[in-house]
């Protein structure tokens, strides 16, 4: 498998995954610890902490699908929460007066149509 600077290959990593569970997780605590030692000197401490934040919530989820859905609503969390970006991008626009007091902003209303399928014997 490359290793090299290459473009992601969803399918190359699938394939370890299912192969080498071992070997994934070792290629991906290697990718993560590359991409948090190309960030800035200042921000490494910062990233490592928050990675070891994210790994101790991912320990806690009995399926990918739960995992994946504890960090999509992370990210939710983190613009459209409390100081999260929005906040933030709308203090760029508006500066805040001298005494701000925290505040919640509202999360949109998400909903969605849930599409029935037919399931296969087949995993994939």
């Amino acid at each position: 498998m490359n290793q090299s600077s290459s473009p992601f290959d969803f399918d190359e990593w699938m394939t370890l995954a299912k192969t080498d569970p071992e070997g994934f997780a070792r290629r991906r605590r290697e990718a993560i610890e590359k991409l948090i030692a190309s960030a800035p000197q200042t921000r490494q401490q910062r990233l490592r902490g928050l990675q070891w934040s994210i790994d101790a919530e991912l320990r806690t989820c009995r399926t990918p699908l739960q995992a994946c859905m504890h960090i999509f609503n992370r990210m939710w969390d983190s613009v459209y929460g409390a100081n999260g970006l929005l906040d933030a991008l709308k203090a760029l626009g508006n500066p805040p007066p001298f005494h701000v007091s925290a505040h919640q902003s509202a999360k949109p209303a998400v909903s969605a149509k849930v599409l029935p399928f037919k399931r296969t014997d087949s995993v994939i």
